[in-house]
């Protein structure tokens, strides 16, 4: 019998959000003028699963902002416009919806709880412990189709803070090590480009935990509420999702494919330019759902010279890095320009790459295995498209 005995326990207290010392859009965690929520992740052994898929749409579902899945025990941010959202969980036979309202500068904390144990609780949070509202979205829905909420030539930015006209999702953060080791690791924004969710929550201090020699990173839960003196959740990657400002990003270099190609031509650019199984086999089983639909997609790589003006990483740790974001563009027919006309700015980017980054890579592919020294290899993909506004 499905279950549908949960909750979304809101510890809804509002604490200022520090703004940021940076200027405005800048900021590594919080945006100034945008809402951070922020919460942690609790699933019970009844729903049959480890882990929850956290899904934030506008208030009646059908705008998808952010798809992720979190173990239990994980933590996560999203950074928001103020205004009212639906949090939706899924995690094997359990799940609940919930009407969620962000405030300005704002940090909102809450208890994401699945099962029927869910009364321990940040103290003075508001506990609903009799949802029988059905989900606004089916898990299905939420799960396929773009990422974001997809318009004619980019997502809708409106519920995104800062400045960037351009979002890059699912930025995965793999890790292949020598030895077992303490881990840290924090990202620094440029200015006009900012953090849009993490996982686990990056907070002021990054990330922190112990990096283990099969790749994996252990962090002490942190759910709200809960005893986590000795509870550790294990992860395989890190998450983060960015906005930044195009200007920064190349537009003579790319291919251009029809759909059904593009991914697999994404793949083997990744293959060619010397990443691992691990990040390739994840980047093809998430990518191959969430691409937009167009007859025609232009991918414009960007490659880890462009990724370090944009965002950085700040780690005590001797770190060898490999990263690299696809920009795609779809190919807009002059019907669908007549519904939404591209920005005046824009129309340079609807035109084919100059160069074919495809047959340049083949002619001098990097294979790069990680070195002796300094024993720790950080691989990051990602997928980026313009936002619109």
């Amino acid at each position: 019998m499905f279950k549908y005995v949960l909750s979304l326990a809101l510890a809804a207290y509002l604490s200022g959000c520090s703004k940021s010392s940076n200027i405005e859009g800048e900021s590594r965690v919080s945006v100034s003028g945008g809402s951070t929520i922020r919460g942690s992740v609790i699933v019970g052994t009844e729903c049959g699963a480890s882990s929850a898929r956290i899904h934030l749409s506008g208030v009646y579902g059908a705008q998808s902002f952010y798809n992720v899945t979190i173990n239990s025990g994980g933590t996560f941010d999203f950074q928001v416009n103020p205004g009212r959202y639906s949090l939706a969980a899924y995690a094997g036979s359990c799940t609940v919806n919930s009407e969620v309202s962000t405030q300005t500068n704002a940090v909102m904390n809450y208890q994401v709880c699945l099962g029927s144990n869910c009364t321990s609780v940040a103290s003075g949070a508001t506990v609903y412990n009799s949802f029988s509202k059905p989900t606004e979205i089916s898990e299905a829905a939420a799960s396929a189709g773009p990422l974001c909420q997809w318009n004619v030539y980019g997502c809708a930015g409106w519920m995104y803070p800062g400045w960037g006209d351009a979002n890059f999702s699912k930025a995965n953060i793999y890790f292949t090590a020598k030895e077992d080791s303490a881990f840290a690791l924090d990202l620094d924004f440029s200015k006009g480009n900012n953090a849009l969710a993490a996982i686990p929550s990056l907070g002021k201090s990054g990330w922190n935990g112990l990096l283990r020699k099969n790749g994996n990173l252990e962090f002490v839960s942190a759910a709200l509420g809960q005893d986590t003196s000795s509870k550790k959740i294990s992860l395989g990657s890190l998450f983060y999702e960015t906005q930044v400002d195009s200007k920064l990003l190349q537009f003579e270099s790319g291919f251009c494919e029809p759909k059904e190609k593009a991914l697999s031509s994404m793949i083997e650019y990744l293959r060619l330019s010397g990443f691992t199984n691990r990040p390739i086999e994840d980047f093809a089983a998430h990518w191959k759902n969430h691409l937009p639909s167009a007859d025609t997609l232009c991918v414009y790589p960007q490659n880890q010279n462009i990724i370090e003006t944009i965002v950085s990483y700040r780690t005590p740790q001797k770190m060898e890095s490999r990263r690299l974001w696809f920009l795609v563009l779809p190919r807009i027919d002059s019907a669908m320009l007549k519904i939404r006309p591209v920005p005046q700015k824009l129309t340079q980017w609807f035109n084919p790459p100059k160069v074919n980054a495809m047959a340049e890579l083949r002619k001098a592919p990097q294979t790069r295995a990680i070195a002796s020294e300094p024993g720790i290899l950080a691989e990051e993909c990602s997928v980026g498209f313009l936002l619109e506004r």
